[in-house]
């Protein structure tokens, strides 16, 4: 398990990295707890496997991922191809201003499943979302960063960062 500390200090600014280190997997998954400094600010938060280690912007370049509004009730699966976007899909969740989220991001061949959820509260026993995709087969990194949506500093920390490559 790992924490990371990501914060940027100016509108549309953003920081990025690769949170695996320098192996690249197929199928893995994260699960890491995600906590704002202000959940009044508009602060992007994204979790990404499969990616690659350049992005545009906040996203990889290549991979799936989720992307969370920290001010918003609902978060977004999508996926990276040659930097093209796409949305998978996008869950409705109710998030508790102030309380930390947790993530939980899984690829295994072409099943991709994403879970978010209050901090202090059970995991779901149910994915929020599972598709079938099979755009981004080449291996990646777990990958995490955040943008700032305001004109002041913004810091988000990964905390309980746990990575599997899916052999057990």
């Amino acid at each position: 398990q790992g924490r990371m500390r990501t914060g940027v200090t100016a509108f549309s600014t953003y920081v990025s990295a690769v949170a695996s280190g320098k192996t690249a997997t197929v199928d893995c998954e994260v699960l890491a707890e995600l906590a704002f400094d202000d959940p009044k600010k508009t602060e992007y938060a994204v979790a990404g496997v499969r990616a690659s280690a350049t992005f545009s912007g906040t996203f990889p370049t290549n991979g799936y991922f989720v992307e969370l509004e920290v001010n918003s009730n609902q978060y977004t699966l999508r996926k990276g191809v040659a930097g093209s976007y796409t949305t998978l899909a996008t869950i409705s969740k109710t998030f508790t201003a102030g309380t930390a989220v947790w993530i939980r991001l899984q690829a295994f061949g072409t099943a991709v499943k994403a879970k978010a959820w209050n901090d202090g509260t059970s995991e779901p026993g149910t994915w929020d979302s599972e598709v079938t995709d099979a755009a981004v087969t080449a291996a990646g990194y777990v990958v995490l960063s955040m943008q700032s949506g305001v004109s002041s500093t913004c810091t988000a920390l990964w905390d309980n960062v746990a990575m599997s490559n899916g052999l057990g």
